[in-house]
């Protein structure tokens, strides 16, 4: 498992949170186009067929604090909020933990931030923020090094909405809370 994490960049829970979330998605996406369309087969009877179509469940908004799929959930998230991503990170994270000097900055010419958690003079959580395309690892190896809790987040990555609730749950797990 240590392999899988270190090549997926994330730990297997993740990433089977990941494989089922585009299963479900999947088969949501197909049961509404098979829906919309009129059935091949005219040898099943007409109410037969309407039954059929009728029992196909429509694609539905995720549970708050959910933070994926196609619909984007009525909890404040980083596209509802009207903010620029870094400025929806700030806002939220000083927010929600205000027993943390926290200290944010845009990198890589804005595609990318870092929040750095403090308390006590010691750096509690490193959060990178960084865009779907970056390769970056460089800041998580340093963490990893050196025994320093980090977290990592996307700021484009369509259907991820990082409501919330979401970003602050991981957020107090990291931190240990």
């Amino acid at each position: 498992m240590g392999f899988l994490s270190r090549l997926l960049g994330r730990s297997v829970e993740r990433a089977t949170e990941n494989v089922i979330r585009d299963a479900v998605n999947n088969l949501a996406s197909n049961a509404a186009h098979n829906a919309n369309t009129p059935a091949q087969n005219t040898n099943i009877p007409e109410p037969v067929q309407n039954a059929v179509q009728n029992d196909v469940p429509e694609p539905v908004a995720s549970p708050s604090g959910l933070s994926w799929g196609e619909v984007m959930p009525a909890e404040e998230n980083q596209f509802n909020s009207g903010l620029p991503y870094y400025q929806y990170f700030d806002k939220i994270l000083r927010e929600g933990f205000p027993g943390y000097q926290i200290s944010g900055e845009s990198v890589r010419g804005g595609n990318s931030a870092v929040f750095t958690f403090s308390k006590g003079g010691r750096c509690a959580l490193i959060v990178e923020i960084l865009n779907r395309k970056s390769s970056a690892q460089k800041l998580r190896r340093t963490c990893r090094e050196q025994g320093t809790p980090y977290l990592r987040f996307y700021h484009d990555y369509h259907g991820w909405w990082n409501t919330k609730s979401y970003v602050l749950g991981r957020v107090r797990g990291a931190l240990g809370e």
